[in-house]
């Protein structure tokens, strides 16, 4: 059997694979926008999704760019895809050569957006199958920012700088003779963009693959009115992948209000500075106990774990971070200075990869002595607990009797 005919052919296939939103448009998912955290606890509110591009829903050649020019392995083919619509994919095989190969796309504005998300559908081959040196089970995901369409077939250059590298992408489902025939969906992020738009690349050394289809998108938090409170549309900076509606705790001196806090005379306030989840500590004289609220995911993957990140906050070591990693969502510090305050980041980790870190939080360890003062506090008031409990236990059989 052909290899091409074999990726050709499952475009056509029932496949049993991963889903998620299609439709041309706008589409939802679950959100939350860190300033309308506090009015909207009790609510679920829902992130838009804006589509720049979707290669599902283009009826004509894409024509995007190969190289090189003179030996272009990326061929553009026309196929079905899992609910039987007619498509435009791309689709190589190169077990036989050690070669680059590039995949570069139009020219995507990013209009408003500073963060854009890549959903890619894709197969691939199984190499232990087909006896080839040079075979690999994964492709390079690549961007390069521009103000404008300038890109020419030689310009930018075709390596990593000036092209951006997001990602080596890996199969979880791989195509093999007689067996079961999936796809895969990977969702990338591309954070603080500059460029008025951006080209998208695909580098491929050893693949037997096809790109079944690739959408670029941004979220975006839709009007909005609560009660007395209207939110316009908002393009957020970085909407955190997880909900906000969790447990509260009082705002402390970071969080500005304009006009003001308290004695409001207006309908109207401003607030900066919110977080999007409360930590819970304990602090010992050289250790941290650290622990915080599970984040729930936009999409339907679970969470792998955590990595934390940590440094001191002032001083010659401040930014030189040490990074430990916890399945359940708490981790212990150790190792510490006395009466030192660290800074605190942590990220979740699910099959998409990391997301982004939280915003850094402070604490502090305790000086000498503070904890042995705390635990001789802890002693005489559980002393005073077990003298009263005795007393009333006196006075309690006296009166009986």
């Amino acid at each position: 059997i052909d290899r091409r005919d074999r990726l050709r052919s499952g475009q056509g296939w029932r496949m049993e694979g991963q889903r998620g939103p299609v439709g041309p448009g706008r589409a939802s998912s679950c959100g939350l926008p860190l300033l309308l955290l506090p009015l909207l606890l009790l609510s679920r509110c829902r992130a838009d999704e804006e589509v720049l591009m979707n290669t599902k829903l283009e009826t004509s050649d894409l024509r995007w760019t190969n190289y090189p020019a003179d030996d272009p392995e990326w061929e553009e083919v026309s196929g079905l895809d899992d609910e039987s619509n007619s498509v435009r994919t791309y689709q190589i095989c190169t077990l036989d050569s050690p070669s680059s190969y590039w995949l570069r796309t139009r020219w995507i504005p990013r209009r408003a957006a500073t963060t854009l998300y890549v959903e890619i559908r894709f197969t691939m081959m199984e190499c232990s199958g087909l006896n080839r040196r040079h075979c690999k089970e994964t492709f390079n995901l690549y961007y390069y920012q521009s103000d404008s369409d300038e890109a020419t077939p030689s310009h930018p250059a075709w390596m990593e700088n000036p092209y951006t590298k997001v990602s080596t992408v890996a199969a979880d489902h791989l195509l093999r003779y007689g067996g079961e025939k999936r796809f895969n969906v990977k969702l990338l992020r591309l954070e603080q963009l500059r460029g008025a738009g951006l080209y998208l690349a695909f580098q491929s050394q050893g693949t037997c693959m096809a790109l079944l289809s690739v959408r670029v998108f941004y979220r975006k938090c839709p009007p909005l009115r609560r009660a007395f409170a209207s939110f316009p549309e908002t393009i957020p900076h970085s909407l955190v992948e997880q909900g906000l509606a969790g447990s509260c705790s009082p705002c402390d001196d970071s969080v500005l209000y304009r006009p003001a806090q308290r004695g409001l005379t207006q309908r109207r306030v401003i607030i900066w500075g919110l977080r999007p989840h409360s930590r819970r500590t304990a602090a010992s004289e050289n250790s941290l106990s650290l622990e915080w609220n599970v984040p729930v995911l936009q999409n339907r993957y679970q969470i792998l774990d955590y990595q934390l990140r940590y440094s001191p906050k002032d001083g010659e070591e401040a930014g030189q971070w040490q990074y430990v990693s916890s399945r359940s969502s708490s981790v212990v510090l150790s190792g510490l200075q006395r009466a030192l305050q660290y800074q605190v980041q942590v990220r979740a980790r699910s099959q998409t990869g990391y997301g982004s870190f939280s915003m850094a939080s402070s604490f502090s360890t305790l000086p000498d002595g503070a904890a042995h003062s705390q635990l001789v506090l802890t002693g005489v008031l559980v002393s005073m607990g077990i003298l009263l409990l005795i007393t009333v236990v006196i006075v309690a059989v006296y009166c009986y009797r």
